[in-house]
């Protein structure tokens, strides 16, 4: 029995008043720093915003071993960025076999992609090398995302021209409206994913964005199933102060609304 002590007014010491007790933490995540991701050391909102959301969130900059995959629920990988960097901006061999052997044990693994700052396909040519080594049909494009609108010249919006204002029309999030930075386009083996692609069995889209409530939509978060555990992609990462320091978007809602559906057991 927990007695709640309310010192002084002589009140009785009881009352009938469920009181919840989280016995721990509603999840483990990791976000890695330690591929020169993009954002790397910009995550400490996020992270202090979900510590006192119940999670038990951190950051690392270790190579990924099983030993170390075990002890999270899940794992966020930004984009890795190419250029000089004090971390390899590509993922080892062994790395990718521990991920891909915890990710099939139940493991959980959010990419967040995006394209290069020069133009070119680093970043998600090394994202793709996750999705092949665990045998996933979900693809990052190195196209730039088609749904939204170019940020440049807007009231709260820095001139970023790679930068679009992307309304979440469908799933997820619904009525959100993003800030994204260089987001990079989703897609299949087969081809892009779109509205009326045919989707493998075991993916599914959990949000679509466009530019409003008509025209066409892209994918902007999508989610495979892997073995016991899950892949899940979303064009950008949405986590850091040039997204949060947006006025008027809601970035930081929808990253904690997704956070909170992946941690979630299905």
């Amino acid at each position: 029995m927990l007695e709640l002590v309310i010192p002084g007014g002589g009140l009785p010491n009881r009352y009938p008043q469920p009181v919840r007790v989280r016995e721990r933490a509603l999840g483990r995540l990791l976000v890695d720093e330690a591929h020169n991701n993009r954002y790397t050391g910009l995550a400490g909102a996020f992270l202090e915003r979900l510590r006192q959301g119940g999670v038990d969130a951190s950051a690392g900059d270790w190579p990924w071993t099983l030993q170390a995959l075990q002890e999270t629920d899940l794992l966020v990988a930004a984009v890795p960025e190419p250029g000089f960097s004090l971390t390899p901006a590509t993922f080892a061999a062994h790395e990718l076999e521990a991920l891909a052997r915890w990710v099939r044990d139940g493991g959980r693994v959010l990419l967040a992609g995006g394209l290069d700052p020069d133009g070119g396909r680093h970043g998600v040519d090394q994202l793709n090398r996750i999705l092949t080594a665990l045998g996933a049909h979900l693809r990052f494009r190195a196209e730039p995302l088609e749904a939204g609108a170019p940020a440049v010249g807007t009231r709260d919006t820095p001139g970023d021209p790679a930068a679009r204002i992307v309304r979440v029309v469908r799933g997820l999030g619904a009525g959100a409206q993003l800030y994204l930075r260089r987001p990079s386009a989703l897609g299949l083996q087969e081809g892009p994913l779109s509205r009326g692609a045919v989707l493998p069995d075991g993916v599914d889209v959990l949000a679509w964005g466009g530019a409003g409530d008509a025209g066409e939509e892209m994918a902007l978060v999508a989610r495979e199933r892997v073995g016991a555990g899950s892949v899940t992609l979303v064009v950008a990462p949405t986590y850091s102060p040039y997204e949060h320091g947006q006025r008027g978007f809601d970035d930081a809602s929808f990253e904690d609304g997704l956070v909170g559906a992946l941690l979630a057991r299905p």
